[in-house]
């Protein structure tokens, strides 16, 4: 019963979100948490852990999966529990650090890190009041560029955690990849120049080539 609650109130969430009805959604999402805190983690977490180590491994799958959901609910659950000023947020100190690989934007649980593009460059960004302070994207990064650093009254808009601009088709000059990523993967490969010029082509050239 409490399973099939929760779900309802995911569900009436995702709706809210698709309407855009963005108060509806929050408001829902703050029952959420509410719910798991009163009544779901009292017995669930427990489930997930039983189905991880049962022998058939669709189960084990669904322990997986379960706990995943748990632990991105509770990091969410700290935004309201603890506050957004009291959590840390990650920083590239020396920007020439990161390759712009986004594999800290695949990880976070909470949005707060993304990559934007228009024709001329790419950017990391960073929206603070996403923010957890849980520092999952730090051993995620192939670079060791990300740290975590004090909130501060500055930390309050979305801000440009690293940009380069885009590298250029040597053929057809349509952009391709962000030039940081681009150089990544020259030092990654050690690329001669023969290598380079075929990396730096865009998918339209590569498959004329």
């Amino acid at each position: 019963m409490e399973l099939a609650f929760l779900a309802f109130l995911v569900a009436a969430e995702a709706e809210a979100y698709q309407v855009g009805d963005g108060r509806a959604a929050r408001h829902l999402r703050r029952e959420i948490h509410q719910f798991l805190n009163d009544h779901v983690l009292a017995w669930l977490p427990q489930v997930g852990r039983a189905l991880v180590h049962s022998d058939d491994p669709h189960f084990a799958m669904c322990g997986h999966l379960l706990e995943d959901f748990l632990k991105e609910e509770q990091l969410r659950m700290l935004v309201i529990d603890r506050g957004r000023a009291q959590s840390n947020v990650p920083w590239i100190a020396d920007s020439q650090q990161c390759g712009l690989c986004g594999f800290c934007v695949q990880i976070c649980p909470t949005d707060a890190l993304w990559i934007s593009e228009n024709e001329a460059m790419t950017y990391l960004l960073l929206k603070p009041e996403n923010c957890v302070g849980c520092a999952k994207c730090l051993p995620v990064c192939p670079d060791d560029a990300l740290r975590m650093i004090a909130r501060t009254k500055d930390l309050t808009q979305t801000m440009i955690v690293r940009s380069s601009p885009r590298a250029l088709c040597p053929r057809c000059g349509s952009s391709t990849v962000s030039q940081a990523e681009m150089t990544a993967v020259f030092a990654s490969l050690e690329a001669d120049v023969a290598l380079k010029y075929r990396l730096s082509l865009c998918g339209s050239c590569k498959s004329d080539w």
